[in-house]
């Protein structure tokens, strides 16, 4: 996994600045004209502003895929690690900013999502309860809840035939389509099986029921590359190393956005990459590390971040962009209005690489989902 921490997750984020009072959660899009309006929770004894403060789960030592609820604000799902041995795995919850979680998988299968490395994570927006999570290292496959995390199905099971093209159903990434909740891409932790080798996408238009297969471009498997999907055909394909790509036709035909290098990120996504409310689409950028910018999520432009050396996590909140670093303990911070002038931003006490960052703009914080480093969140003001 590089240098990136073990079993670690990242996460490339696009994130809404919502409005307290109507929109969804931070999930820098702007939000699906079907989607319910979000309520905002009650969340108290929040902390000092400014300062930092661990609310890693009880038992969990490695936390990984981080998400806030499309329908109340001041819920955070967060996936953990128990492969690495240092603390409980599963998908947990809390209603009041993360100051209290219950470990939900309880029912059907939850042991099995107990066994695996959360690394990506996909929270339904027009179906309240529904969610989709990642099993890495243990468990594979992907898992389907539809009643809060409680009860688990198993969409790729072992020998099926999804199984057996997509790297033994050994998946890097789920990921949702932010126009349309039935349509997810799922990525491979490694390469093809024939006719769809070396590399190749699932895809499914009703929710896992039934999978597709289309080719990813490359030579083959590379860590932390996945797609992500703009609208319905169109989609990004992140790689650190080989560039980034663009498809608008599902795969059939990719196209190397040669002036933009790579991108970071793909391989654990936790949101959909989402139009921002300023009408642009943002990743993170890799090779000179910083962000990418677009209109349509084709045509990508790079604004280069000083003294970031991997460019992981990522947010937006409140009129300003949050990146962090994830080789390192360092944040940065820069006004919407110019993002060519980051400042620093106060590390968590132990940061181990930031991968997910999540902002709730109701409640001005800021969450950082670091691995071994723990879960952490901080008033912003």
């Amino acid at each position: 996994m590089l240098s990136l921490r073990i079993l670690g997750s990242l996460c490339l984020v696009c994130v809404v600045a919502c409005n307290a009072a109507t929109s969804m959660v931070d999930m820098q899009n702007t939000p699906n004209p079907d989607a319910a309006a979000a309520t905002v929770g009650k969340c108290d004894a929040l902390g000092t502003v400014g300062t930092w403060a661990k609310i890693s789960p009880s038992g969990v030592g490695n936390t990984q895929a981080l998400t806030l609820d499309p329908f109340n604000v001041g819920t955070v799902w967060l996936g953990a690690s128990s492969i690495s041995k240092v603390g409980a795995g599963g998908v947990y919850k809390s209603t009041d900013c993360g100051a209290t979680f219950t470990h939900v998988n309880t029912g059907n299968n939850g042991t099995m999502v107990d066994n695996a490395a959360i690394w990506s994570m996909a929270v339904d927006y027009i179906d309240p309860g529904v969610l989709y999570v990642v099993g890495a290292y243990g468990s594979l496959g992907v898992w389907k809840s539809t009643n809060d995390g409680v009860d688990w199905t198993q969409l790729i099971p072992p020998k099926s035939e999804a199984a057996n093209i997509l790297a033994g159903g050994f998946i890097a990434s789920v990921v949702m389509d932010p126009t349309d909740h039935l349509h997810l891409v799922v990525a491979p932790h490694g390469g093809c099986a024939a006719p769809y080798d070396p590399i190749c996408v699932g895809e499914t238009f009703d929710g896992g029921g039934t999978w597709r297969f289309a080719h990813l471009p490359g030579d083959g498997w590379a860590e932390q590359a996945g797609p992500y999907i703009i609208s319905g055909g169109t989609w990004v394909y992140s790689t650190l190393f080989a560039g980034t790509w663009s498809t608008t036709d599902s795969g059939a035909n990719w196209k190397l956005l040669s002036t933009v290098g790579g991108s970071s990120g793909g391989e654990f996504a936790h949101r959909p990459l989402a139009r921002h409310t300023d009408g642009n689409y943002y990743l993170p950028g890799f090779n000179h590390n910083g962000l990418l910018q677009s209109t349509d999520g084709i045509a990508w432009t790079f604004t280069p971040i000083d003294e970031i050396s991997y460019t992981l996590g990522f947010a937006i909140g409140d009129g300003n962009f949050y990146v962090g670093d994830g080789n390192g303990a360092n944040y940065k911070v820069a006004a919407a209005s110019d993002l060519t002038k980051w400042s620093n931003y106060p590390p968590a006490p132990a940061m181990h690489g930031s991968s997910y960052l999540e902002y709730d703009e109701a409640h001005h914080i800021l969450y950082s989902s670091n691995f071994e480093g723990g879960l952490w969140r901080i008033v912003t003001r």
